[in-house]
């Protein structure tokens, strides 16, 4: 492997933390919100439910717990970061679902995947 392409997996594994750290933020913070703040006013219920709010901020603590994993480089966080369109209710637009997943894989996936290949590449050049 060259220093270049060691350099372009390190500069993608930044810009992946700088996008994991956002996104841990807007998770934390829209847990935090979901109980703090009732979507829904009272008067405009029939009977108070609080399993909603509660649904919400359970999928954005796991979503930020993913985004700190990815800061980690630790690829269990990658799956923990897809419930976020459930989260914020998208699940209804194929076409928002589709993007944010593609762009999830692209920006913290890209970097885990030359990572791999890097390291399959420096052991296949040992051994020979």
């Amino acid at each position: 492997m060259t220093r270049l392409q060691t350099l372009s997996t390190r500069t993608l594994f930044k810009l992946s933390d700088v996008f994991a750290w956002v996104l841990f933020l807007v998770a934390a913070y829209a847990a935090l919100a979901s109980l703090l703040v009732d979507a829904v006013p009272s008067s405009a219920r029939a009977a108070p439910s609080i399993s909603p709010l509660l649904y919400t901020c359970i999928l954005c603590i796991v979503v930020a717990v993913g985004a700190f994993a990815l800061t980690r480089r630790r690829l269990v966080g990658l799956p923990l970061v897809m419930p976020l369109p459930v989260a914020f209710h998208f699940y209804s637009n194929l076409l928002l679902v589709s993007v944010y997943v593609v762009a999830v894989l692209l920006v913290f996936g890209g970097p885990f995947l030359l990572a791999f290949v890097e390291a399959r590449h420096r052991v296949a050049g040992n051994a020979s």
